[in-house]
């Protein structure tokens, strides 16, 4: 609840005390004006947190009994939400249960009986990681409770629009760890990376075989290897499993491969990503920030309550579990895959570097970066240096962009799924200081609102129909406005004259990452050098092609948001250029961040202490799950359960 003597809005102070219309006509708010609507809507009431307090318990007779009501109604709320969600999905694959329907999208539907000898397969993109993954444990279940093999394959495609060797080099160094801890669990990852891989002459017959049409590739794909191993894969196998990515070219490819597939396969989006699941906020709460967070507090909370990760011993993401609860060693007494017609790459012990570096298709010209690696074992790491050594102070540092560790610097490791966003909210709440609270609120908020934004306008992120009517209005109104010339190459190379944008352009060349405080002042600056619909795609090239944080959903967030989404109306209309979008030029932020000072800035590799070291390996192990926290493998077995009887 909130706290004492502060004031709630109408909606909350019904919500947090269980009152009615009714209850609330005995008190007298005070009036605000509507944040929504200043000029012309009614007025905000505002009720006093501990009258609002008296009257509940004057109705319930404790305050023990409020709390209980509360929790009862939020558990109704959440089991309507639930079964309003599987309702619109249909009975897809026998109606998956409540708790993992919410974190599902079906894409296509099929019958549960699998033909003989057919797969689960996980297609792994985004969620790089072997803990504390639902979309792994979805599959893993799935498997189990049809009695069939579990794959689990990743798919490097050239057909990405920015196949970088940094991003490459990042990704394969994550699903190296991913790989090492799935055989630990006993499975296996298979890796195929376009340009090196191998493909291999399949045998005339043997193997699993699934009927079905191939899905084609993407029509703009250069090089179609991977695709069709991607594909060939998918069409034996009975259901397919992969992370909900609502940006491109995820979304994209994951409809190409659906209607592809065959009749008898079906197939689901997992959202590993975020604690309240993207497709439970409704799209009118994701165009304002304050929106999402009134929206998402109760049932984000009601969800992380029966969370089944991280319970006592540090939580886990179902893998040991699942193995001992038959997984893996039912899989060993299945028919065997058979002939892949390609070659998986081991990636223990491999030379990542060599790999990328002899891929054919990869960019090249944005090579790996040496002070940040992909993979969970370092994710976690500088996680845990974070939690321990940052977090209390983020909120009086998070701004200083010369301070690199005053910030987590996890956003590339969060966006490709090798760091739990599970384990990082529970251990940032549990932090429980001022500069903790400031993150939780920058992490679930702004880092998850914009996961709903772009799952709800996945088809249009990079044009500027998805921002505010206002800001369309402004932006046209001002788009033949005179504007220096600056040529692609000046942009990408850090050469327009502007000494401290400049800067942080080369550093985000030079390192893969940019602080946020400076990005925003960054991203801003395109719609000054182009007008409004070539800023958007300039600013989504330099921003996908250099950072290793790129082409996610907190990318999309903030490049919009430059644009006037997620804000208001800042400025007088009549301003050249910007008209009334937010301005944020960099002679501001000169005071503050000296040119030279930033550009010479040390980019030192993170090396953990020993005890952050063990810290990390600890919180990276598949441990041991809180007392009657119900893993997925059960809850497929109660659904199954109820089913035959």
């Amino acid at each position: 609840m909130a706290a004492r003597g502060s004031s709630l809005p109408k909606t909350h102070a019904k919500e947090a005390f269980c009152l009615s219309e009714k209850d609330l006509e005995t008190l007298s708010p005070r009036l605000k004006a509507n944040p929504r609507a200043r000029k012309s809507g009614p007025p905000m009431k505002l009720y006093n947190q501990d009258e609002l307090q008296a009257l509940a318990v004057a109705k319930f007779g404790t305050l023990e009994a409020v709390e209980a009501e509360r929790d009862r109604r939020l558990a109704v709320r959440e089991q309507r939400a639930e079964a309003k969600l599987q309702r619109e999905a249909g009975s897809a694959v026998n109606s998956p249960p409540p708790a993992i329907s919410a974190v599902l999208t079906p894409f296509r539907e099929a019958s549960w009986a699998a033909p003989a000898g057919a797969c689960v397969l996980y297609w792994m993109r985004t969620a790089v990681r072997a803990e504390e993954n639902p979309a792994l444990d979805v599959a893993r279940a799935a498997a189990a409770a049809r009695g069939a093999r579990l794959v689990v394959a990743a798919f490097l495609l050239t057909a990405h629009p920015y196949p970088t060797a940094r991003r490459w080099a990042f990704w394969l160094e994550g699903l190296r760890d991913a790989q090492r801890e799935l055989r630990r669990q006993g499975d296996d990852l298979l890796v195929f990376l376009e340009g090196h891989t191998k493909s291999c002459v399949p045998s005339a017959g043997g193997g699993i075989s699934h009927p079905g049409a191939h899905p084609k590739p993407p029509a703009d794909a250069p090089l179609a290897g991977g695709w069709a191993a991607l594909a060939g894969l998918a069409a034996r196998a009975a259901l397919v499993v992969t992370d909900e990515s609502p940006v491109p070219p995820d979304a994209g490819w994951l409809e190409t491969l659906g209607a592809g597939l065959g009749g008898g396969t079906a197939l689901w989006a997992v959202d590993a990503a975020c604690t309240l699941p993207m497709r439970l906020v409704a799209r009118s709460a994701v165009d304002k920030a304050w929106k999402f967070r009134s929206a998402s507090e109760l049932p984000r909370k009601a969800r992380m309550l029966n969370c089944p990760y991280g319970g006592a011993g540090g939580g886990s993401e179902g893998g040991d579990a699942a193995a001992g609860e038959g997984g893996a060693a039912e899989a060993q007494v299945l028919p065997p895959l058979g002939d892949l017609g390609w070659e998986p790459l081991d990636l223990q012990g491999a030379d990542i570097g060599a790999l990328v570096q002899g891929c054919i298709g990869v960019d090249q010209e944005v090579p790996p970066v040496s002070h940040i690696h992909g993979g969970t074992r370092e994710g976690n790491a500088r996680w845990q240096a974070f939690l321990h050594s940052g977090l209390d102070q983020y909120a009086n540092r998070r701004n200083n962009a010369m301070l690199r560790d005053g910030v987590s610097r996890l956003s590339a490791h969060l966006h490709t799924g090798m760091v739990s966003p599970f384990r990082v909210a529970r251990d940032a709440m549990a932090a429980k200081s001022y500069g903790a609270g400031k993150f939780v609120d920058e992490f679930l908020t702004w880092r998850e609102v914009a996961y709903a934004f772009c799952f709800h306008h996945s088809a249009h992120l990079e044009t500027l129909q998805v921002v505010p009517q206002w800001a369309r209005n402004t932006l046209e109104r001002h788009a033949a406005d005179p504007r220096p010339l600056v040529t692609p190459a000046q942009l990408e190379t850090g050469a327009t004259g502007d000494a401290l944008w400049d800067a942080m352009q080369q550093q985000l060349v030079l390192t893969g990452e940019l602080h946020n405080n400076s990005r925003m002042t960054w991203g801003k600056a395109f719609i000054g050098w182009a007008p409004p619909a070539e800023a958007l795609a300039a600013l989504i090239r330099c921003n996908h092609r250099f950072a290793l944080d790129g082409c996610g959903p907190c990318s999309y967030g903030g490049i919009l948001w430059c644009f006037g989404l997620f804000d208001t109306a800042k400025a007088p209309e009549s301003t050249p250029v910007y008209g009334s979008l937010r301005q944020r030029p960099t002679a501001g932020l000169i005071k503050r961040l000296n040119a030279a000072r930033y550009l010479a800035l040390a980019v030192t590799p993170h090396v953990p202490t020993p005890a952050q070291a063990a810290r990390a390996v600890e919180a990276g192990a598949a441990a041991k799950r809180g007392a009657g926290q119900p893993t997925l493998q059960q809850l497929f077995s109660k659904a199954a359960k109820k089913q035959r009887t």
